[in-house]
C-alpha cells in the first residue's frame, strides 16, 4: 500500500475422533491402474445410525477414464467374506455416494455400520480397482474395529467465572469419563461461544493431565487468550472417542474483561539535517514500543499523524501505519518492508526519508495504538526539527 505525502516530507516507505487409514504408493506405471490411498475410519460404532464415508483415490497411467470401478470386501477373523460393497465416481449423480466430482478417479460411498455387520469384532477390508484391459489391483486395510460404543462425557471442569484484563496464567481442568473405557477418549476440546456462535477459529484442545487412568485433562491459558474478546461468553467443553462419538457439552458462563493497551515509548531524532543536494534523502527511522494487557496478539494497529510546520498534515491527513514484522528496509515497498528489526517484539517501525524539498521547521507526530476491540491508547506526542 502506498500513501501520498505532502511536499514537506516524503514517506517512502493449521477430524475429531476418526483415525484415518491412509496408504500411499509410488508413482503409477504408464498404462496401469493403482490405488493411491484409502480413507476410512479404523473404528466403527455398530449402534450408530450415522452414515460413514469410505473413500478410495485411484489413478491410471492412461488417465482416470480407463478405470472401470472400485469395490471392496470385508473379511472376518476366519477370513470369511461377510460383506461386499462398491464405491462410486459419479459426482453424486442419482446416488448418495458422497462423491464430489465425477470421473476424477476418487471413489466414495456411504455406509451405516450395521449395513456391513452387526457383530462386534476386528475385520479386514480388501479394496479392488480395475481398468478396461481387465487388470485389477488390490489394497488391504486392517485391522478395522466394529464395536458397540457409548458417548464419553465431561463430568466437571474448572474455570473462573471472571477473567480480568491481563489475568495471570491459569489452568482449565476437566474430568472426563467414558462408559466403555477411558482408553477410548481421543479428544477433549473447549469452545468459546457468544450468542451460540463460536468466536474461535478452532476449539482449544485439552491435554492429558497426570497419570494414565485418572481421566484429567487440562489447558494452560494466559491473558493472550482474551485477545479480541470482551463481555459474557459460554465456555463449552466436550469429549470425543475413537469412534467419532461426542457427548453432550458441559458449559459455564465466563465474563471476560479487556482493557486497552498503551504506548510505552517513542524513538525519533530530535533534529535532522535536510539534504543540501537535490535528489538526496536523509533516512529517519521511527520506532514505537507498545504493550497490551492481553498481549501483542490484541494489537490491531499502531500509527501516527504528522503535523507540518505550516500546520497542515502530511499524507493528506491520513495516518502512517507502522509495522512489527521483522522485515528490512526496501524503498520499493516501504510500508511493508519498513526496516523493522524483529517481528513480534512490540516495537513498531516506519522509516521516513527527508528530501531536499522538505520544509524546514518542527514536525509534530501524534502516535496511537488501537486494539482488536477498537480501544485507543492516549495520544503519545513527539517531534522532530528539520534543519535547513
Amino acid at each position: 500500500m502506498r500513501y501520498k505525502t505532502g511536499p514537506a516530507m516524503a514517506l517512502l516507505v493449521l477430524l475429531a475422533g476418526l483415525s484415518s487409514c491412509r496408504d500411499a504408493v509410488n508413482e503409477q506405471e504408464p498404462g496401469a491402474p493403482e490405488i493411491k490411498s484409502v480413507i476410512m475410519p479404523s473404528s466403527w460404532n455398530t449402534n450408530s445410525v450415522e452414515e460413514v464415508t469410505v473413500e478410495l483415490r485411484a489413478a491410471h497411467g492412461d488417465g482416470p477414464a480407463f478405470l472401470t470401478g472400485a469395490t471392496f470386501k470385508v473379511f472376518d477373523a476366519d477370513e470369511t467374506i461377510i460383506f461386499e460393497g462398491g464405491l462410486l465416481d459419479d459426482g453424486g449423480y442419482q446416488s448418495n455416494s458422497g462423491d464430489v466430482l465425477a470421473g476424477d478417479g476418487v471413489y466414495r460411498n456411504r455406509y451405516v455400520p450395521s449395513e456391513i455387520t452387526t457383530l462386534t469384532g476386528v475385520y479386514r477390508f480388501e479394496f479392488s480397482v480395475g481398468d478396461k484391459s481387465g487388470t485389477v489391483v488390490q489394497k488391504e486395510v486392517a485391522p478395522v474395529l466394529f464395536a458397540y460404543d457409548a458417548a464419553p462425557r465431561v463430568v466437571t471442569f474448572t474455570v473462573p467465572s471472571l477473567l480480568p484484563s491481563g489475568f495471570s496464567p491459569l489452568k482449565v481442568t476437566a474430568r472426563v469419563t467414558d462408559p466403555d473405557s477411558l482408553e477410548e477418549i481421543e479428544l477433549v476440546t473447549m469452545d468459546v461461544l457468544q450468542n451460540d456462535v463460536s468466536v474461535l477459529q478452532d476449539p482449544y484442545e485439552l491435554q492429558k493431565d497426570g497419570q494414565a487412568g485418572d481421566s484429567l485433562y487440562s489447558l494452560q491459558i494466559d491473558s493472550s487468550f482474551a485477545a479480541g474478546l470482551q463481555g459474557s461468553y459460554v465456555f463449552s467443553l466436550n469429549a470425543t472417542d475413537r469412534f467419532g462419538v461426542s457427548g453432550t457439552p458441559l458449559t459455564q458462563k465466563v465474563q471476560i474483561e479487556n482493557e486497552g493497551g498503551r504506548i510505552l515509548w517513542v524513538d525519533i531524532p530530535d533534529q535532522v539535517q535536510r539534504p543540501a543536494v537535490n535528489g538526496d534523502f536523509t533516512i529517519v527511522p521511527i520506532f514505537a514500543r507498545v504493550d497490551d494487557p492481553q498481549g501483542l496478539a490484541d494489537v490491531d494497529s499502531v500509527y501516527f499523524f504528522s503535523l507540518k510546520p505550516d500546520t497542515s498534515y502530511s499524507n493528506n491527513g491520513r495516518p502512517f501505519l507502522m509495522v512489527d514484522n521483522g522485515r528490512p528496509l526496501n524503498l520499493d515497498n516501504p510500508f511493508v518492508e519498513a526496516g523493522d528489526a524483529e517481528a513480534g517484539d512490540g516495537i513498531y517501525t516506519l522509516t521516513t526519508l527527508i528530501s531536499n524539498s522538505a520544509e524546514a521547521g518542527t514536525y509534530i507526530f501524534t502516535f496511537y495504538m488501537r486494539d482488536k476491540l477498537n480501544h485507543l491508547t492516549p495520544v503519545f506526542t513527539d517531534s522532530i526539527e528539520v534543519l535547513p
